[in-house]
């Protein structure tokens, strides 16, 4: 969609009921911005009443607009020389509604436009100090304000600029909420029509929902619906006409400030609708333009008639694939498909539905085994959930969905979970992750357990960051990029409440459950850069491996993270003190001088136990973290005790026979720099 096309169809939405005059508000000539503490859906207004000029609607729409656009900082703390916005003459050009409505398309067609040339004042917060503001020649003042709406728009949220990484950069969809949120602040503001000469402080609850929630739009004509509207959510209809040419694109992520410095996207979600019966043909048109194109061959898309249910089955579509469109132009995400029924959801992986996680955790709380606990809260007020099982000596640390497009990665929390609640010493059921296996890791280790990261990228629909845009991943500590200091409760409270929390119990063993887009199987990312890197680590590392060979068939340690020739993906160790320790697993076994790993696993499938119906998949992901409870139960004994025992030295000869001839990491020395260990 055009840029013009885009504001024509958000202005005719946004001012469908502005043009019946009069509206008696007044001119708006300042905004306070919130603090992050503020409630999101109270709005107070203090009128400070004067004898003013007064403004038809949709120019006070404009002028409100404007002004969430911009961030506060104290290189925008001043007029213009003329004593007025630079901008501020096209809202006296504002004397019709057409006039408004034009300036308003003009601005959400290039919003950039406006950032790039402006300056504007914030008064003081105490109202008693606005008589500065109001002396100005740009006068009169009649409304200031404090504000903080959460808009929802089309069943997603946002927040204003300045609370999502103080960006002036914004999408279609941002730019969109704006207009929306413009929009249900007037129909708010009619409330406080003011009598002359009287000034009142009032104090009013907002809906829940804003007044506009989304910009409606017809079917196409081929009636095929298709919507993210909807809890992990994404992508963007670019055009829906034929069956056979459906054109798509993921929406981008915010700008990741500091460590990435980009739009990261690839995580996809939608349903499609009104489609039974007749053959469609998806393209996914900025697939090369994703965090990972590479990633796309060999890619399958995954699908399902019912997300919802307990145990989801979702398939994979063997047509996939990523080629030009019609040989050429750049490569594009495709496949054909035929729904069996009237709706059909296609997805990057299988989604672990916030709804899902509310469930697990309220079946972790119901458990007389565990205690569920809220460390913290994220940007968008989230609660970050932790559970806690048993009271054996050793501190267990396992944390998942840092990223939060890597859903795979709470469906292995779920299988890890589960077979730790029916922890059973009486029980004379085997098997892996068995009740007595259980029973005995809860005896000896105390397990605290983080299975989401990051709910406001997941809900989000967000690939790799939170609502803020921070990789959390590159979050654990200061001093790895210039000029920025991590973790903060402004950009990664997420990381901030995990790791205060660590630092109360200590680490012996840790875990960061993650998925990878590109590697075809499940391997662990070592810490042999970090600092600290010694001959224990290293024999524990193996013997870690070792435990999850011997817990299930889904494991390999040839393939991973490191120097290796791209085609193979052969890991190779990072030279001591190379590592990245912002990196979670790298900062984490180092300060806490521990053993651990990043756990990986595939987006696509496992090479040697290949499943080409559904690849790797939710009840896979449950069923390698059901066989954790026996791996981490065989390192318990070793996990602070060295020289290691004889027991643990046998282990480790074993393995390293077993796996002499699958070219694992363990066995090359180490040659300079490389990625090891980073997701």
């Amino acid at each position: 969609m055009s840029p013009g096309m885009m504001a024509s169809e958000h202005t005719s939405a946004a001012f469908s009921f502005l043009t019946t005059p009069p509206y008696e508000l007044f001119r708006l000539e300042a905004l306070v911005p919130p603090t992050p503490g503020d409630d999101f859906r109270t709005l107070e207004l203090l009128r400070l009443c004067d004898d003013s000029e007064r403004m038809d609607s949709p120019s006070l729409s404009l002028f409100f607009l404007l002004g969430t656009g911009f961030e506060s900082s104290p290189s925008h703390d001043t007029f213009s020389s003329s004593g007025a916005p630079p901008w501020s003459s096209s809202l006296h050009a504002c004397s019709n509604n057409r006039t408004a409505v034009t300036a308003l398309a003009s601005f959400v067609a290039s919003p950039e436009k406006v950032f790039a040339s402006s300056s504007r004042v914030w008064p003081s917060r105490n109202p008693a100090s606005t008589s500065s503001a109001i002396s100005r020649p740009w006068r009169p003042l009649s409304l200031v304000f404090r504000a903080t709406c959460q808009v929802n728009f089309s069943g997603r949220q946002y927040t204003r600029p300045w609370v999502a990484g103080r960006s002036t950069e914004m999408d279609r969809v941002t730019v969109s909420s704006l207009v929306a949120g413009g929009v249900s602040l007037l129909s708010v503001m009619q409330v406080f029509r003011r009598g002359q000469g009287s000034t009142k402080l009032r104090r009013v609850s907002l809906p829940s929902r804003a007044a506009v929630s989304c910009i409606a739009r017809s079917l196409p004509s081929s009636r095929i619906a298709i919507s993210s509207s909807f809890d992990s959510g994404n992508i963007k209809v670019v055009s829906a006409e034929d069956a056979k040419d459906i054109q798509l694109e993921i929406e981008k992520e915010p700008f990741t400030h500091g460590t990435d410095k980009k739009h990261h996207f690839q995580w996809f979600y939608f349903r499609v609708s009104n489609a039974k019966g007749q053959p469609c043909t998806f393209r996914i048109t900025n697939a090369h333009e994703a965090s990972y194109p590479e990633a796309w061959d060999g890619y399958k898309v995954a699908y399902s008639y019912n997300p919802s249910q307990e145990e989801p089955i979702w398939q994979r579509i063997d047509n996939t694939k990523y080629t030009p469109h019609k040989g050429f132009g750049p490569k594009e995400l495709s496949w054909d498909f035929t729904p069996d029924r009237e709706s059909v959801w296609f997805a990057y992986f299988a989604p672990y539905s916030y709804e899902r996680h509310q469930s697990l955790i309220a079946k972790a709380a119901a458990s007389p085994k565990a205690e569920a606990q809220v460390l913290g809260y994220t940007l968008q007020g989230r609660p970050i959930d932790m559970i806690k099982l048993g009271s054996g000596e050793k501190k267990v640390w396992i944390i998942c969905r840092q990223h939060p497009g890597e859903s795979m990665a709470e469906w292995w929390a779920q299988g890890f979970i589960t077979s730790l609640l029916t922890a059973n010493a009486e029980s004379k059921e085997g098997g892996v992750g068995s009740p007595k296996s259980a029973a005995k890791l809860l005896e000896g280790a105390t397990v605290y357990i983080v299975p989401n990261m990051n709910p406001d990228g997941s809900i989000n629909g967000h690939l790799r960051t939170n609502a803020a845009g921070a990789n959390l991943n590159r979050e654990w500590c200061t001093g790895w990029y210039e000029g920025y200091d991590a973790p903060t409760l402004k950009r990664s409270p997420e990381v901030h409440a995990v790791l205060k929390e660590m630092k109360s119990t200590g680490v012996d063993c840790f875990l960061d459950v993650h998925g990878d887009e590109e590697i075809p199987d499940n391997f662990f990312a070592g810490q042999q850069g970090v600092p600290k890197w010694n001959q224990r680590h290293e024999d524990l590392f193996v013997l870690l491996n070792w435990a999850v060979m011997q817990s299930t068939e889904d494991w390999q340690v040839g393939k991973g993270y490191g120097l290796g020739a791209e085609d193979d993906f052969k890991c190779i160790n990072s030279a001591k003190g190379t590592a990245l320790l912002a990196v979670a697993s790298n900062y984490v076994c180092n300060e806490f001088d521990c053993t651990g790993a990043t756990l990986e696993m595939p987006f696509k499938d496992t090479t040697e136990t290949a499943d080409r119906k559904h690849g790797w998949s939710p009840a896979r992901a449950q069923a390698l973290g059901a066989s954790f409870v026996d791996a981490i139960l065989k390192m318990i004994p070793h996990l602070r005790g060295y020289p290691l025992s004889a027991e643990a030295k046998d282990m480790i000869k074993a393995c390293k026979e077993a796996t002499k001839d699958k070219g694992t990491d363990w066995f090359v020395e180490p040659v300079g720099k490389s990625s090891g260990g980073i997701s």
